[in-house]
């Protein structure tokens, strides 16, 4: 994983609608949507499973160079994810650093790891 990319990703509940159910991924659109809609630069990941047809996965990359003030937007986005169904879980993946939320509290844990891991990158960025 790169040191310079911040990974997102969304862990579905046990009682949620399967990952490619047309339900769920219309929800992981969404984030995906309200997460660009703050001006984020995003990637999501896809798969293609050959019976599926392939979709979202509920993984997004986020260089860690443009978070600042957008970084509360996505905590909103992902928050209002995690409230449509109990047992959601979000993981935060920043080179070495692994970060999971499982309730709102952790996840505002999680956004102030965020904050410290993008000054520090802030801080070692070369200037341009």
């Amino acid at each position: 994983m790169s040191d310079d990319l911040l990974h997102l990703t969304l862990l579905r509940a046990p009682e949620d609608h399967e990952t490619f159910s047309p339900e769920y991924q219309a929800e992981l659109q969404e984030v995906h949507e309200r997460l660009l809609a703050y001006g984020l630069e995003v990637s999501a990941r896809t798969f293609i499973p050959r019976e599926a047809g392939g979709g979202l996965v509920g993984e997004y990359l986020i260089p860690l160079a443009q978070l600042g003030g957008p970084l509360i937007g996505a905590v909103v986005t992902v928050k209002d994810w995690m409230a449509k169904c109990a047992g959601r879980q979000l993981r935060l993946t920043v080179g070495a650093v692994e970060l999971e939320a499982r309730s709102p509290v952790d996840l505002e844990r999680i956004l102030q790891k965020a904050l410290e891991l993008n000054a520090a990158y802030e801080q070692q960025a070369p200037e341009a």
